[in-house]
């Protein structure tokens, strides 16, 4: 680069000798000039071309497009220009706007690194949910792509899967289409012809914010994001949104919620801070009910392979069983139990999965328990959360659970179809009354949570293009249904 403090100091003349040195040498040149003022009447490239003392010369490979260019009309299928008339001819196009020629040279090409992939990420990788000591070589699941439903994925070794593959059943190394039939955890919400729409929606979030710190700062997909939330799955008793990270932190916040709306609406928020002896608070949760891996999500659910003793021995949860009667009778005596060991506790909040509990085991829930369940709950003064981040969001073909179930809640957790299947965000959803329970005049009556990432720019950006997706009826086809 040839810099000067100031106009006519020599930069366009030590730039001329440099390019017609590197001429006589045969050495490739580039001159540019970002910025030229003065143009045309000052041009310093046409001074430099001047010393240079080269015309301007076809590249090689545009060279050899010459003779096609000049073919006859009844070769390209287009008359000739007029003389002085400028013509622009197709003389081919690929459909999508690249062209394939890497594709070409890779194909047929030895995957033998996709082959090591799989044993040098089990050497080094812990995986959920996964028990290490059983698992059989070969049985990772080794993915090159995704597009739509299906993956690209590495055809598994029969031998080491235990199929009995042999020298002579052996087939090369290759790719293979997977389908996805859990949709990676059920996060995926478009098929292949939409998810180029989440694709460029993150891509330009990432360009435009990369990330921007979510307190007290308001970015434009924040808001597109809470207002679609509020007027979808939230129409007609949320008044605010409050994002996180994941399904389980959505949990986590709404138990906070629960928690200070309960003692807000007993006017005890000042006691329990100063009462040392304060009954414990709890949550009536549901058998085989699964909310997620933080803490407090787990203590949401009876014991479970997902919060026992092998995991958390230091935790433990609250039952409710049956009906109308049965479950009040269930609290009562939940309570009653913890006075008579000297541990008084206050159910507090009632914290369920709507109609379908994901991770428990897929079960169908029936309906009219948990209205039961909901009515029992508002008459003792404990708010009702509904954990829809497994069913929300045109899971079960409507805008959320809560809306077939015909509960309104006062607190409400999405999540994994929130993006579309990109990447992570959720959002938790309160009443107007659930959000005053935590004003006041020190900043410690705040609700005082969040992360490094909360609200990122990069998932609203493809929050807010899923939820386009999902209000479109030529794309979500149970939007009329619903309607």
């Amino acid at each position: 680069m040839v810099w000067g403090a100031d106009t006519g100091v020599g930069k366009t003349l030590v730039s001329a000798g440099l390019a017609a040195a590197a001429t006589r040498a045969s050495a490739p040149l580039l001159y540019l000039k970002p910025v030229q003022t003065g143009y045309p009447e000052d041009s310093d490239a046409r001074l430099v071309a001047s010393v240079v003392g080269c015309s301007l010369s076809a590249a090689p490979h545009a060279a050899a497009l010459t003779p096609l260019a000049q073919r006859s009309a009844g070769d390209s299928g287009a008359a000739p220009a007029a003389a002085g008339e400028t013509a622009a001819r197709t003389l081919f196009a690929w459909r999508l706007p690249a062209s394939p020629h890497l594709a070409v040279a890779r194909e047929g090409r030895p995957i033998a690194d996709a082959e090591k992939l799989g044993p040098a990420a089990s050497a080094a990788i812990w995986w959920p949910f996964t028990q290490h000591a059983t698992l059989a070589p070969g049985g990772v699941t080794v993915v090159d792509a995704r597009c739509g439903e299906h993956l690209a994925a590495l055809r598994p070794d029969k031998g080491a899967l235990g199929g009995g593959g042999s020298s002579t059943d052996a087939e090369p190394p290759a790719l293979d289409a997977l389908y996805d039939g859990c949709a990676s955890w059920w996060t995926q919400g478009v098929n292949a012809e939409l998810a180029p729409r989440l694709a460029a929606a993150v891509a330009a979030g990432a360009a435009r914010y990369g990330h921007v710190m979510h307190p007290e700062v308001a970015i434009e997909p924040a808001l597109t994001v809470a207002r679609r939330l509020l007027d979808g799955p939230g129409a007609g008793w949320a008044a605010r949104v409050f994002f996180s990270d994941d399904g389980s932190t959505a949990v986590e916040v709404a138990l906070k919620m629960a928690f200070r709306k309960f003692l807000a609406d007993h006017a005890e928020v000042a006691a329990a801070l100063s009462c040392k002896d304060a009954p414990e608070l709890q949550v009536v949760g549901l058998q085989d009910s699964y909310h997620g891996d933080t803490l407090g999500a787990m203590d949401c659910g009876a014991p479970s392979p997902f919060n026992g003793p092998r995991q958390t021995p230091w935790e433990g949860g609250p039952l409710a069983a049956a009906y109308e009667a049965e479950i009040a009778a269930a609290m009562d005596a939940h309570v009653a139990a913890g006075a008579a060991v000297g541990r008084p506790v206050r159910l507090a909040a009632l914290v369920m999965e709507p109609l379908v509990q994901g991770a428990g085991g897929m079960v169908l829930i029936d309906p009219l328990w948990q209205r039961a369940a909901a009515r029992v709950a508002r008459a003792r003064g404990l708010p009702v959360v509904l954990d829809e981040v497994f069913a929300g969001l045109w899971r079960l073909g409507s805008v959320s659970a809560a809306s077939r179930l015909g509960i309104v809640p006062d607190i409400a957790c999405f999540a994994k179809l929130l993006t579309g299947g990109t990447v992570p965000l959720a959002a938790t959803l309160a009443t107007a009354d659930v959000f005053d329970a935590f004003a006041g005049a020190a900043k410690t009556d705040a609700l005082l949570h969040g992360h490094s990432y909360s609200g990122h720019a990069i998932g609203l950006s493809a929050a807010a293009a899923a939820l386009e997706i999902y209000a479109d009826p030529a794309a979500n086809p149970a939007l009329q249904q619903w309607r």
